[in-house]
C-alpha cells in the first residue's frame, strides 16, 4: 500500500496567521428548517440562510497571542477570514461572538473563540 500526504488546515484573520493554533472546526450550516404535516409527517425541508461558524483553539505565548480577538469581539468587527483545508481554499466574512481564555495546573494556558460568517467561497489550491 502507497504512503500519502494528508491535509493540514490553517486560518487567517484579516490575513494574520493564527499561528499559536491547536484545533479548530468549521461547521457549514444551510439552515433548512424540516417541514412536518399532519398527513405526512416529516414533508421535506424549507430552504433557509447558510452560515459558516469556526472554532479555535490556541496556545497562548507568554508575550501574548497574534490578534486582539477580544476587541475584535467588543466592537463587532467584521472579519475577512481565509481557511486552507481539504485543498481548498475557503474564504468568508465573519464575526467573533466569543472568546474564552483557559489557565489551569500542569496545562498549557489557552484561549479559544468562535467566528459566525457567511457561508464559504469554495476554490482548489
Amino acid at each position: 500500500m502507497a504512503l500519502q500526504t494528508y491535509s493540514k488546515g490553517s486560518l487567517l484573520i484579516n490575513g494574520i496567521l493564527v499561528a499559536e493554533m491547536m484545533t479548530f472546526s468549521v461547521d457549514h450550516k444551510n439552515g433548512a428548517q424540516p417541514i412536518h404535516t399532519i398527513e405526512k409527517g416529516f414533508a421535506g425541508m424549507s430552504p433557509g440562510s447558510g452560515s459558516t461558524e469556526v472554532k479555535c483553539e490556541s496556545a497562548v505565548p507568554k508575550t501574548g497571542v497574534d490578534y486582539d480577538y477580544t476587541e475584535a469581539l467588543n466592537t463587532l468587527a467584521v472579519l475577512d477570514i481565509v481557511i486552507f483545508c481539504r485543498g481548498k481554499k475557503l474564504k468568508m466574512k465573519g464575526f467573533i461572538t466569543d472568546v474564552s481564555e483557559n489557565y489551569g495546573a500542569d496545562k498549557p494556558a489557552g484561549l479559544s473563540f468562535t467566528i459566525m460568517g457567511t457561508p464559504t467561497e469554495e476554490s482548489t489550491l
